[in-house]
């Protein structure tokens, strides 16, 4: 017999599950991936195989319970789009990158005012290029759906 939900209910267990299957499948995606070498950082993740079956096991039958109680539950699939979570993230750069500009920086410790003028305009032009693609990757997410209605 099953529990009956209703739409608040339905919207609390889809969002736990939303935030469930995620982290579920970028580990999925963690144990596929090979150590990379960024410009400023390092991935790591040194596992063996065996180890990696296990939970590629465990993994995959989570995502089954979790398709079983979308299925059961009537739990409606969340559409998330691309252009806007990449958006979102490249302004959140911005601000940080506009928080990293020497007067943030004085906040840990004393600069030498004199020297900060290119590395303040050299974070400026950064921060302006997150922004600028922020800025694009939302209109191209209106000019799609402007497209679409026509």
């Amino acid at each position: 017999m099953k529990m009956e939900l209703n739409k608040d209910q339905q919207r609390y267990l889809s969002s736990t599950l939303f935030g469930y299957e995620q982290t579920l499948r970028f580990a999925l995606q963690v144990l596929d991936s090979k150590n990379e070498n960024g410009i400023i950082y390092s991935l790591l993740f040194d596992m063996n195989q065996t180890t990696k079956n296990d939970i590629r096991k465990v993994i995959e039958q989570e995502l089954e319970h979790i398709a079983t109680l979308v299925e059961k539950y009537n739990l409606r699939k969340k559409e998330i789009n691309m252009a806007r979570a990449v958006a979102a993230r490249l302004s959140e750069n911005w601000a940080d990158l506009i928080d990293s500009t020497s007067s943030g920086l004085k906040n840990y410790g004393t600069l030498d005012v004199n020297k900060c003028e290119e590395y303040d305009r050299f974070i400026d032009e950064m921060a302006a290029k997150a922004l600028y693609l922020a800025e694009i990757f939302s209109q191209d997410d209106r000019l799609e759906n402007e497209n679409t209605t026509e």
